[in-house]
């Protein structure tokens, strides 16, 4: 499993927080969601809170692993991808 921490661009079915990726571009190729493995909420650890700071924190995100391939690709990777209030991201792959 690989860290990254990347912004992605995801389409959902529906526009709702509560929405799991149907698609995603990642490094300018498409990914097409297989399925989804499954879901959970993350909570920022209170040492990562920004102090004082203005601007847009997460102190909470959704996390979706998912499995997923690029074009027309049979070959399947897992991918966990993030949303929180500040947008979506990649965080990690697994092939």
């Amino acid at each position: 499993m690989r860290g990254y921490a990347e912004n992605v661009e995801v389409t959902t079915a529906d526009t709702g927080e509560a929405s799991a990726p149907e698609a995603f571009v990642w490094r300018g190729r498409r990914y097409r969601v297989a399925g989804v493995l499954e879901s959970w909420r993350e909570a920022t650890p209170w040492w990562r809170l920004p102090m004082g700071e203005q601007g847009v924190y997460d102190a909470e995100r959704r996390v979706w692993r998912v499995e997923a391939s690029a074009g027309a690709s049979p070959s399947l990777g897992v991918f966990d991808l993030a949303h929180a209030r500040s947008g979506w991201s990649l965080e990690r792959l697994s092939d």
